[in-house]
C-alpha cells in the first residue's frame, strides 16, 4: 500500500478519534449542566432501582424517592438547592442551565429553567442563579397547583389540601381556579385543582405539614452550620420585586408573619 494512502488512513483515524473524544467531553458537560448532585442523604434515598449516595448525580427526568425517616439534599449547577423530606417523591421534570442566563440553550430560545413535580411528601426549594436572573423560570407542580417562584426560598407539602410556606421572595400558585401571589412570610393552601389558593394562619397548618416544614427548616440549618458550608440564597430583594412588577401590595406585605395576605392576579 502506498505511503500516501497509509498516511491518509492514519489521518482519518486520528480525526475520528478526536471527534469521538470531543463528543464524549461535550456529553459530559451537558450532563453536568443538566443534572443534580446528591449532596447529603439520610436513610433510604433511591432513583428507580438504585440507592443514591452522596456525590452521585441525578439527570433531568429522574425521580428521587425518600423513604421513612430519610432525607435528601440536591444541589444544582446554578447553586439551587432542593431539600426532600421523608416519604417524598420528586421528579426533575426539566432542568437546563446556561451559565449567567445570558446564553440560549442550544436549539431552545427559552433559556435556563428548572421544573419539578412533587409526587408525594414535602420539599423545599432555595433558588439559585436561574431564579435570580430569570424570574418565573423555577416551578414546582403538584396535583392541585403549579407553584411559580419569584425568589427565593419556599416549602410545599402535598396533601389534602396542598400547603405552601414562603420563606423569602414570593410564590404564585396557579391552577384552574386562577392565580394568586403569596408574599414573603405567608402561608397558603390549595384545596383542589379548581380552587384558587388562599392564605391561612400558621396555627391552621395540619400536624403533618407542620412537622414536614420543621424538618425541612432543620435540614437547611444543619447544612448551613456544617464546616465549610455556604448558605444557598439568590438574594432577591424588594427592589428586584418592584422591577418585576409584582406590585406594591406584595411588597407591603413582605416581612409579615405566617398567614400574611395573598394577592390574586388572575382568574
Amino acid at each position: 500500500m502506498p505511503n500516501s494512502i497509509i498516511l491518509l488512513c492514519r489521518t482519518i483515524a486520528l480525526g475520528l478519534a478526536g471527534a469521538l473524544l470531543f463528543a464524549q467531553a461535550r456529553a459530559a458537560d451537558v450532563s453536568d449542566a443538566s443534572s443534580a448532585t446528591v449532596a447529603r442523604v439520610t436513610g433510604e434515598v433511591r432513583e428507580g432501582g438504585r440507592q443514591l449516595g452522596e456525590g452521585q448525580r441525578v439527570a433531568s427526568g429522574g425521580t428521587i424517592t425518600v423513604g421513612e425517616g430519610g432525607r435528601a439534599r440536591l444541589e444544582f449547577p446554578d447553586r439551587q438547592v432542593v431539600l426532600l423530606d421523608q416519604n417524598t417523591s420528586l421528579r426533575i421534570v426539566e432542568y437546563q442551565y446556561a451559565e449567567g442566563n445570558t446564553q440560549k440553550i442550544e436549539g431552545d430560545p427559552r433559556g435556563s429553567r428548572a421544573r419539578f413535580d412533587l409526587l408525594n411528601g414535602a420539599a423545599r426549594i432555595i433558588t439559585g442563579s436561574i431564579g435570580a436572573q430569570n424570574p418565573a423560570a423555577v416551578s414546582l407542580r403538584t396535583a392541585h397547583a403549579n407553584f411559580i417562584a419569584y425568589g427565593t426560598d419556599f416549602m410545599v407539602a402535598r396533601g389534602e389540601p396542598t400547603v405552601l410556606s414562603v420563606l423569602q421572595g414570593a410564590v404564585a400558585a396557579e391552577n384552574g381556579g386562577g392565580k394568586v401571589l403569596f408574599p414573603h412570610g405567608s402561608i397558603g393552601e390549595v384545596a383542589n385543582p379548581a380552587s384558587v389558593g388562599v392564605a391561612i394562619r400558621e396555627q391552621d397548618l395540619s400536624p403533618a405539614a407542620r412537622s414536614a416544614f420543621a424538618r425541612l427548616l432543620e435540614a437547611q440549618q444543619a447544612a448551613a452550620a456544617a464546616p465549610g458550608a455556604e448558605a444557598a440564597s439568590s438574594g432577591m430583594g424588594s427592589t428586584t420585586l418592584i422591577l418585576l412588577g409584582i406590585g406594591a401590595a406584595v411588597l407591603g406585605a413582605a416581612g409579615g408573619g405566617g398567614g400574611g395576605g395573598a394577592s390574586t392576579t388572575s382568574h
